[in-house]
């Protein structure tokens, strides 16, 4: 559907009818009115009547003299017989949106989040191009919509809205990010005065306190200067906030946890989701564990860890081991869905064979 508007009808739209606005576009906030027009241009949003075939460029009596504008524009956005026509232009009056989004050619899920919409629209407009502060997305959401939680945090509420996918924006956009509930980590005295360090993630509690007294009371492992807890697959998304603690690309970050798809795939997701970290397992600790259950029957993996690793992923994760043996025994539990949890290597057992052992 094409809707072809005037420059003036488009002045009154977007000074959404107020008086005073409309002096100011002809007064001394012209430019604002001439930015507005041009990102709508800019964004296809509006098409300018007017033309010359040969040239490209505006004819002379297509242009409004004051403006310096075109005269008349064909409105191009959303292409959808079922918008009413005031939903169609002030839609088309939006900023910084992704129109091909289902909600910009349905009247009820447009409705549903048009008041939101114009918020947001409104604030992308306003802060094009400034280097704006980043705060907390609830704090963002306090600030637009006078509910912390309406961006984001809304299990507890009876119709939850996804506004930013909705409407095909980011976080980034919006000058907000989100923040994940802080690690668990213990450090070194020296850990911010070394240029580079050795940072160890431990997948589960009771190891990650075992690891603490190795570390850190008994001194049997000198050369990890920080100690970060897991917590299961919640690293993946508490990891996000290392930069908070100064990890680099310098560091070393070192992975342990249970021999099994699960506990295997986070050190993968790690890997994959901050590819300018050195992340590597804990060969040494790996190899230990195995060695320390040969004789002991595997366990079967629980039901929430039924999903086998695919070969790529269990081939990346040989590659980092040495013995033709551990190898065989990683494979093994793989494919027949068993585990060895970490907890097998208590701290008993840890101390005792730490110092003495001779792998890699």
């Amino acid at each position: 559907m094409i809707i072809t508007i005037s420059l003036d009808n488009l002045k009154f739209i977007i000074s959404g009818g107020n008086i005073e606005k409309l002096k100011e576009f002809t007064g001394f906030k012209y430019n604002e009115f001439i930015d507005i027009v041009n990102n709508l241009i800019e964004n296809e949003i509006v098409i300018p009547q007017g033309k010359d075939k040969k040239t490209g460029k505006m004819k002379n009596d297509k242009v409004d003299n004051y403006y310096k504008l075109p005269l008349k524009y064909n409105i191009m956005k959303p292409d959808c017989k079922e918008m009413p026509l005031e939903y169609i232009k002030e839609i088309n009056l939006l900023y910084g949106m992704n129109f091909e989004k289902p909600v910009f050619k349905k009247p009820d899920l447009y409705e549903k989040y048009r008041k939101y919409i114009k918020i947001i629209s409104d604030y992308l407009r306003e802060h094009k191009g400034k280097q704006n502060e980043f705060i907390s997305i609830n704090e963002r959401s306090y600030e637009l919509f006078g509910d912390e939680k309406l961006l984001k945090d809304q299990d507890k509420v009876a119709e939850k809205l996804d506004i930013l996918n909705t409407i095909g924006i980011s976080e980034v956009d919006l000058h907000c990010k989100s923040n994940y509930e802080p690690l668990l980590v213990i450090l070194s005295s020296s850990f911010y005065s070394k240029p580079a360090r050795k940072i160890l993630i431990i997948e589960n509690l009771d190891t990650f306190w075992t690891f603490q007294k190795i570390i850190f009371k008994d001194k049997i492992i000198s050369d990890i200067d920080m100690l970060i807890y897991g917590h299961g697959n919640k690293i993946t998304g508490g990891f996000k906030t290392y930069e908070q603690y100064e990890i680099t690309g310098k560091d070393e970050v070192l992975y342990f946890g249970d021999i099994d798809s699960a506990g295997l795939r986070f050190f993968l997701k790690l890997k994959k989701e901050f590819p300018n970290l050195k992340f590597k397992l804990l060969g040494k600790a790996y190899e230990m564990l195995m060695d320390a259950t040969m004789d002991k029957d595997k366990l079967s993996n629980r039901g929430e860890f039924q999903e086998k690793l695919k070969d790529e992923e269990l081939n990346e994760i040989l590659e980092m081991f040495h013995e033709a043996n551990h190898k065989t025994v990683i494979r093994d539990m793989i494919e027949k869905q068993t585990y060895i949890p970490q907890e097998a290597l208590n701290y008993a057992i840890l101390k005792e064979r730490w110092t003495s052992y001779d792998g890699q």
